[in-house]
């Protein structure tokens, strides 16, 4: 897809503003504090529908202002046209396709494609598993609606079986929907990010070679449960949740005094 146009109002310090964009890309140049950074934001903004450098979208907000407006719009790869639109108020997020008032803002996600590299980025390769993980869930989560539903499904089930962990007496009935939810949601996810890895690491390999003069680089999934539990690559997703609900079974015990001495 290409960036067209850019439409900003009372965004961080930005000027009200329309930008076009040319199709073999633009350099940005200015000194500190200019607004480089928050232009790029506010790019990735439309990609994500939040900021990635903070969590409270009124940050966002021009000072001594109220709101702001983001619009984007961009050509698909068939040559087909479309606007993203996005209003915050202070207290509401308004999002808008192409004309059309989206119900949930999460229908927009990913619709404009972009990716945003920071120094902070390094995190990637040089952080923990959760940093990797983290950007695994954000690409595949942009490049498909299924994968994003499942990531929701897991998270809200993870969430709930925590709160239950640390309740007291504790309810193994009320909380086996919720780690069986997990273990199926889990499973599939462990299995996509797994598949889409494999079908990357020929394409990676080459360009690793190519950027570092030659010397070969690999692209590997490495997933503990996999690992230590069932030590079969290419186990389905069945097989998967049944290991990933017995391991969180398991577990209770452990990771109710963990939660327990959190609170």
């Amino acid at each position: 897809m290409k960036i067209e146009q850019l439409k900003l109002s009372r965004f961080r310090n930005l000027d009200d503003t329309c930008l076009r964009f040319h199709e073999r890309g633009h350099l940005i140049i200015g000194d500190n504090g200019q607004g480089k950074t928050n232009l790029l934001e506010a790019i990735h903004y439309l990609t994500v529908l939040r900021s990635f450098r903070s969590q409270q979208d009124r940050e966002c907000i021009r000072f001594g202002e109220e709101t702001f407006h983001l619009e984007g719009n961009w050509e698909e790869e068939d040559g087909q046209r479309e606007t993203l639109s996005v209003g915050y108020s202070g207290k509401r997020k308004k999002v808008s396709l192409s004309g059309r008032v989206l119900e949930f803002v999460s229908e927009a996600f990913g619709r404009f494609k972009s990716i945003m590299l920071t120094p902070e980025d390094i995190a990637i390769v040089r952080g923990g598993p959760s940093e990797r993980r983290r950007h695994l869930d954000m690409l595949l989560s942009l490049v498909s609606p299924l994968y994003l539903e499942r990531l929701k499904r897991y998270r809200k089930a993870l969430a709930s079986r925590n709160v239950l962990l640390r309740r007291t007496p504790f309810s193994e009935e009320q909380a086996d929907p919720w780690e069986r939810q997990m273990a199926e949601s889990g499973a599939w996810l462990i299995r996509e990010r797994k598949d889409w890895l494999d079908k990357l690491e020929p394409e990676f390999t080459g360009l690793f070679k190519r950027l570092s003069g030659g010397e070969k680089g690999s692209l590997r999934y490495h997933n503990s449960l996999l690992a230590r539990h069932i030590q079969d690559d290419s186990a389905d997703v069945e097989h998967i949740a049944g290991v990933f609900a017995e391991r969180l079974k398991k577990r209770r015990p452990v990771e109710r005094e963990d939660r327990k001495s959190v609170v």
